[in-house]
C-alpha cells in the first residue's frame, strides 16, 4: 500500500497477520497529514495495541472508528508502553515517558510526529488512562497549544480494588506499575491533585473530556466479592460527561464488535460534544464573510473553498475523505451528481500542493501518447512553463516534481464514458500507476491521482497490471442523491434565493422531479429565477422537459 500505518479496511486475515507480528506499540494505523487532528489509542496494563481493542469476533475497533461517518476525518495512532508481569520498576510515569518520546518520533516512512499536529484525541483504557494523564501533566508546555481531548474507559483515577487484592503478586514480581494501580495508593493519589491543577491551569476551550465507566465484573464469581474491577468513583473522576455502559465489563467496554456498541456510541458523543474545529482540515477556516451569496455562490457548478458554506456533505464525503488519506481514488457514476465537485474539495481542503488535469480532449479510446500529450500540456499551463522541457513520460514526471515537496494531489476530471471497456479508461489506469511509482522511487515524493468519470475500468482486461492497480487505487461507485440529501440542498437554495418560497414551489415537488441530480436542481432553480413572473405548476412542468432535454444534450 502506498500509504503510511495500515489500512482502515483491514481483514480479519490482515489482523491475524497483525497479531502475529506487532506485539509492540506506537505505529500510525491510519495517518492522513490532510487533516491536523489524530485519535491516540492507549492501551491498558498487561497488553498491547492489539489486544486491548480486538474483540473475539475479531472485530477492532480502530477500524470500526476509521469506517464511522460520523467521525470527522482524522489520523489515527496506536499509542502504547511496555506492560507485563516481569516490567518490574518500570512504572506509570517510565510508561508516559515511552509514550510521550512515541509521539515526538517521526514516523519510519518519513511522517510527521504526532505531537506536531494541532488536534489531539486520546482514547485510553485503564492504565492507559494513568499513564495519558501523567504525561500531560509531566509535560504540559508541551501540551500548552494543543487541543486535547480525553476519553477515559474504565481508568481507575483512585485505583482499583483488584489490584489492591492482588498487590502481593506485584509485590512478589516488585511490579511497580501494578503497587501503583492499588486504591489509593500514594502515586495515584499525588496524580489526582497534580492532574486536577493541570485542568484548572488550561485555557478554556482547549481541552474537553468524557469518562466511560463499566457496567459489571469482568468474574462473576469474584465479582460478588470484589466488586467491578475499576468502581465508577474511581473511573468517574473529573468530566462532567460520564456514563456507565450498559452490559460493559472491564474487558468488554474498549472491544466493540460494531458501531452500535456501547463503548463506540459513547466514543460518538464524546467527540460530537468537542470544539467544532476538531474537523477541520489543516490550515483551513470557513468562510465566515457576512456578505448575503449571489445566485452564482448557491447555484455553483465548480467548488471553491470560499462556498463552502453553500456545500452539502453528504456520506459520500466521508468515503472520499477516509480513502483519500492514503489511496489515489477513482470515483465513477452518473452525469450531474457532483463527481467532480465531491473529488475537488477533497483536494482543495487536503492543504496539499494540487492541479488540475481535463481530458475532455482525449476523445474515446485515447492511446498513452494522447493521454501523456494532454497531461504535458496542462501541467505546463498550471506551472506557468514554457512547453520546452522534453514532452512525453520524461517530461510529465519533471513537471510533476517540480516545486513539489512531500505530496502532490492530481484531479483528472472530464474522462469520457466511451473509455470504459475501449481501453481508454484502463489504459489512463495504467499510465497513472506508472507515474505515481516513479515520481515515488526518483524523488521520494508522493503523487496522487483523484479521477472522476463515468465508468471505472474494466480491471480483468489490464493483466499483470490489475494487482498493481489494486494496490494503489480504491474505486468508489456514486449513486444518484438520496432524497434527503436533495431536500437539504433544495432549502439551501431556497433559504438563500427564495425562488420556491416566492413561487408557492413545494420542496419536496421540487426533489420528486430532480430524479436524483443536484446539477438537476440547480438547472431548474437558474430557470426560476431568471423568469420574470411567477411559475405556475405548468410552467414548472415545462422547465423539466427543458431542463431534461437540454442536459442529455
Amino acid at each position: 500500500m502506498s500509504a503510511t500505518g495500515h489500512s482502515a479496511e483491514m481483514t480479519k486475515m490482515d489482523l491475524v497477520i497483525i497479531r502475529g507480528r506487532m506485539s509492540q506499540n506506537n505505529y500510525w494505523h491510519v495517518c492522513d497529514e490532510a487533516y491536523d487532528s489524530v485519535m491516540i489509542f492507549v492501551h491498558g496494563f498487561l497488553s498491547d495495541s492489539v489486544k486491548c481493542w480486538t474483540a473475539r469476533s475479531g472485530a477492532y475497533w480502530p477500524d470500526i472508528v476509521a469506517d464511522d461517518n460520523r467521525i470527522p476525518p482524522m489520523s489515527i495512532f496506536m499509542g502504547g508502553y511496555h506492560t507485563s508481569f516481569l516490567s518490574s520498576h518500570y512504572g506509570a510515569a517510565d510508561c508516559a515517558d515511552e509514550l510521550f518520546s512515541a509521539l515526538s518520533r517521526k514516523g519510519s516512512r518519513g511522517e510527521a510526529s504526532v505531537i506536531s499536529r494541532g488536534r489531539l484525541v486520546f482514547v485510553c483504557h485503564s492504565l492507559g488512562g494513568v499513564v495519558t494523564r501523567t504525561m500531560l501533566e509531566r509535560r504540559a508546555d508541551d501540551f500548552r497549544n494543543k487541543t486535547i481531548g480525553i476519553c477515559l474507559m474504565a481508568s481507575p483515577s483512585l485505583g482499583s480494588k483488584f489490584a489492591s487484592v492482588l498487590s502481593p503478586l506485584a509485590h512478589l514480581f516488585r511490579n511497580r506499575a501494578g503497587n501503583q494501580l492499588t486504591f489509593f495508593s500514594a502515586y495515584l493519589e499525588d496524580l489526582d491533585d497534580r492532574f486536577a491543577r493541570f485542568l484548572d491551569r488550561r485555557a478554556e476551550g482547549t481541552l474537553w473530556g468524557a469518562e466511560a465507566s463499566e457496567h459489571q465484573s469482568q468474574l462473576p464469581v469474584l465479582g460478588r466479592w470484589l466488586g467491578r474491577t475499576v468502581e465508577k468513583h474511581s473511573s468517574a473522576r473529573y468530566f462532567a460527561s460520564r456514563r456507565t455502559l450498559a452490559g460493559t465489563d472491564h474487558s468488554t467496554i474498549v472491544k466493540p464488535e460494531s458501531d452500535k456498541a456501547p463503548g463506540h456510541l459513547f466514543l460518538i458523543d464524546f467527540l460530537a460534544a468537542g470544539p467544532t474545529h476538531l474537523i477541520a482540515p489543516l490550515d483551513v477556516d470557513k468562510n465566515e464573510s457576512t456578505r448575503a451569496p449571489s445566485p452564482t455562490d448557491v447555484l455553483f457548478s465548480a467548488y471553491d473553498l470560499a462556498l463552502e458554506n453553500l456545500y452539502i456533505a453528504r456520506e459520500e464525503d466521508g468515503r472520499i475523505a477516509r480513502s483519500g488519506a492514503h489511496r489515489n481514488i477513482w470515483v465513477s457514476g452518473p452525469p450531474g451528481i457532483g463527481k467532480t465537485c465531491l473529488l475537488r474539495r477533497f483536494v482543495v481542503m487536503s492543504g496539499h500542493a494540487h492541479t488540475e488535469i481535463c481530458l475532455s480532449q482525449c476523445g474515446s479510446s485515447p492511446t498513452r501518447e494522447r493521454i501523456l500529450r494532454e497531461i504535458y500540456e496542462s501541467l505546463v499551463i498550471d506551472r506557468g512553463q514554457q512547453p520546452s522541457i522534453s514532452g512525453g513520460y520524461a517530461g510529465v514526471i519533471e513537471l510533476l516534481l517540480k516545486d513539489s515537496r512531500d505530496t502532490l494531489y492530481v484531479h483528472i476530471d472530464e474522462v469520457s464514458a466511451g473509455n470504459s471497456g475501449e481501453g481508454g479508461a484502463e489504459e489512463l489506469l495504467s499510465l497513472l500507476v506508472d507515474l505515481a511509482t516513479t515520481c515515488e522511487q526518483r524523488a521520494g515524493v508522493k503523487v496522487k491521482f483523484f479521477v472522476s468519470a463515468l465508468t471505472s475500468p474494466v480491471l480483468s482486461s489490464m493483466g499483470a497490471k490489475r494487482s498493481k492497480a489494486l494496490e494503489y487505487f480504491d474505486f468508489i461507485g456514486c449513486s444518484k442523491w438520496s432524497n434527503p440529501d436533495l431536500l437539504s440542498l433544495v432549502q439551501l437554495i431556497d433559504k438563500n434565493l427564495r425562488i420556491l418560497t416566492d413561487n408557492e414551489i413545494d420542496s419536496q415537488r421540487m426533489v420528486e422531479i430532480s430524479q436524483g441530480s443536484p446539477r438537476f436542481v440547480k438547472f431548474i432553480s437558474r430557470k426560476i429565477l431568471y423568469l420574470e413572473s411567477k411559475v405556475s405548476s405548468e410552467d414548472l412542468d415545462k422547465l423539466m422537459c427543458d431542463a431534461a432535454r437540454e442536459l442529455a444534450a
